[in-house]
């Protein structure tokens, strides 16, 4: 099976190509205008240098967020008009699901996925609720002590695993509980080649309901009558 992966929600733009389950090419680009410029082309050429068109594509995987409003709009619009052309398959992966992918934990340790949210702001994911959250960077840290110590049975000795890179703008030094870190990439951002790993073995998504995963309203909404 084909299988490309595109990843948009940061300013870190990515594709990656998998063949038959092997990662076989990949590409990123850090860029400032919310990848309108910049995702087809890089596409367009890893296609082309495997020697693919989008139409031998069986399956996409494509970031859904959270992330840039727009950056992340960008790849899930590209993405869903391909398939709507082509009838392939598509699975949305979020970013929270592509940054923890791998990590590697001990049985009583739990992990919780922290995301920049620009703006002063972190999305969290644990295994300590049921929805993500975004929360301001200086209250982040009395949202885990109450998540951690009042709702969930942690071990004391356990340390909670930090995964992702908005874990670096939160000051933990006054946690009453363990924490370690697992912030080298691919585990900063998320990227094309782990949202390719995590979709090729994951229930397709229905492409008409492909949207963008937003965790806090967009900057820009529809003004009251």
């Amino acid at each position: 099976m084909k299988l490309c992966a595109v990843e948009t929600s940061t300013p870190i733009g990515s594709v990656a190509l998998f063949e038959n389950g092997s990662l076989i090419a990949e590409a990123e680009q850090r860029v400032s205008n919310a990848h309108g410029e910049a995702l087809l082309p890089i596409l367009q050429k890893l296609l082309a240098d495997a020697g693919w068109k989008a139409r031998d594509v069986e399956r996409w995987g494509v970031g859904v967020g959270p992330g840039s409003f727009t950056g992340t709009r960008i790849g899930v619009s590209t993405v869903k008009g391909i398939v709507i052309a082509t009838g392939a398959d598509v699975v949305a992966v979020n970013a929270f699901d592509a940054v923890s992918d791998g990590v590697e934990i001990s049985a009583n340790e739990k992990i919780a996925t922290v995301l920049d949210a620009q703006r002063g702001e972190v999305f969290v994911q644990s295994a300590c609720i049921k929805e993500p959250v975004f929360a301001v960077i200086g209250a982040a840290l009395r949202l885990f002590e109450d998540l951690r110590l009042g709702r969930v049975p942690f071990d004391p000795d356990s340390p909670l695993v930090i995964v992702g890179s908005g874990g670096a703008l939160v000051d933990w030094s006054t946690a009453k509980f363990q924490t370690r870190f697992v912030s080298d990439s691919p585990h900063d951002v998320p990227r094309a080649a782990s949202i390719g790993r995590i979709a090729m073995h994951a229930k397709s998504t229905n492409v008409d309901a492909l949207e963008p995963f937003y965790v806090r309203p967009p900057d820009i909404t529809v003004a009251k009558k």
